[in-house]
């Protein structure tokens, strides 16, 4: 089974949202995908990156 998570960085419910969402559900509808959808609106997120021969490790 295909699983997909959609990730937004948008402050904003406007474009960004739309288009993931509807993203989402064609995969969902096409090939029978779980699918999750996340927001980074409204959220305090702490990321720490590490650099390592010009890859960024999350």
């Amino acid at each position: 089974m295909v699983k997909l998570f959609g990730i937004s960085g948008s402050p904003r419910i406007a474009a960004t949202y739309w288009i993931i969402k509807e993203a989402l559900r064609y995969v969902e509808e096409k090939w029978n995908a779980e699918t999750r959808y996340f927001s980074v609106r409204g959220q305090e997120l702490a990321i720490r990156a590490i650099i390592l021969r010009g890859l960024i490790l999350i």
